[in-house]
């Protein structure tokens, strides 16, 4: 990763550090951090409590390559 790649992830990690998405208010309006997401960094590894890290992925066409390349992107068997 870039240096400002790894930069502009981090600051957005940690931005996404304090969010609660099931949060009502950031339930009633998530779009301006969605199309930040979108705009600078359309794929962002994060860490849910219960899950451990993971990869947020915002973009349509990438959502769509991810789902559809099984090889590559793989559901980890012992996620629940």
């Amino acid at each position: 990763m870039k240096t400002n790649e790894a930069t502009l992830a981090a600051s957005l990690t940690s931005s996404l550090a304090w969010k609660d998405f099931s949060n009502a208010s950031f339930k009633a309006n998530p779009f301006p951090l969605y199309a930040r997401l979108r705009a600078e960094a359309p794929v962002l590894p994060i860490m849910f409590p219960r899950i451990g890290r993971t990869w947020l992925v915002t973009r349509y066409d990438d959502v769509c390559y991810v789902l559809k390349d099984e090889e590559r992107f793989a559901r980890i068997a012992t996620m629940r």
